[in-house]
């Protein structure tokens, strides 16, 4: 199974869900994506019961994850010690921060195409959702890592969608990056002749990807907000072509 969150907080409202896949024997082995200078510069802070550490441990805790199972990669760690880890795990946790930073530490560990197509469960967190796709947008103000756009190339465990996370539509800032997502991803449609979903999660959305049967269910934790599909066909009537 994928899971897409926004925030930390996906315990309070996709507990049905995480409750099939985690207990008190579920390994999970996490990729940081704080800056990696800064993981370097703050070992302890990844270690068990650093402050880092019981941050990503704690939407855990309620069921009943042994902190003993939970282990957070650093960038120093021997390569065959993670490889080992990440063979035995049950869950791969991607935390939030930077997509970069996610991207270095799968590759530095030779896993960026091994976590491709093992059967394993994975739980992304805002940069750790994004990455997770075909295709993701950087967006600036939303994405406090970077001041600019640009799309780059994911992980493709889902493919396309096009994800803005963090998202408040009560936010001038944030409906101004959705217009500025939903032109490029039109765009490519055009190019491309592909329908994408563009999909817009708030700190209390996300979405959860089950295989059943080799067809792949989508279960969305809160608001589809459009299909770039139907926004383009509705460009065209406006413009009377």
């Amino acid at each position: 199974m994928l899971f897409l969150f926004s925030n930390n907080n996906f315990n309070k409202y996709a507990k049905e869900e995480l409750e099939k896949i985690l207990d008190e024997n579920t390994k999970i082995l996490c990729f940081s994506g704080a800056n990696i200078r800064w993981q370097i510069d703050n070992r302890e802070e990844l270690l068990q019961n650093g402050n880092y550490y019981n941050e990503q441990y704690k939407p855990f805790e309620e069921f009943n994850v042994s902190k003993d199972h939970f282990y957070i990669v650093h960038p120093t760690d021997d390569i065959d010690i993670v490889r080992a880890k990440f063979k035995y795990a049950d869950v791969i946790l991607l935390s939030g921060g930077a997509m970069e930073s996610l991207e270095i530490l799968l590759k530095e560990f030779d896993l960026w195409n091994l976590i491709k197509i093992v059967d394993k469960h994975i739980i992304g967190v805002s940069a750790g959702a994004l990455i997770q796709l075909d295709k993701y947008n950087i967006t600036p103000y939303i994405d406090v890592d970077y001041d600019y756009y640009d799309t780059c190339t994911g992980l493709g465990l889902l493919k396309d969608v096009r994800l803005i996370v963090h998202y408040r539509h009560d936010y001038d800032k944030h409906r101004e990056i959705l217009q500025h997502v939903s032109a490029e991803t039109a765009e490519e449609m055009f190019e491309t002749n592909k329908d994408i979903m563009i999909v817009t999660l708030s700190d209390t959305e996300g979405i959860i990807v089950d295989e059943i049967e080799g067809k792949k269910t989508v279960l969305f934790k809160g608001e589809w907000y459009l299909w770039v599909f139907t926004l383009r066909l509705t460009r065209i009537s406006r413009s009377g072509t």
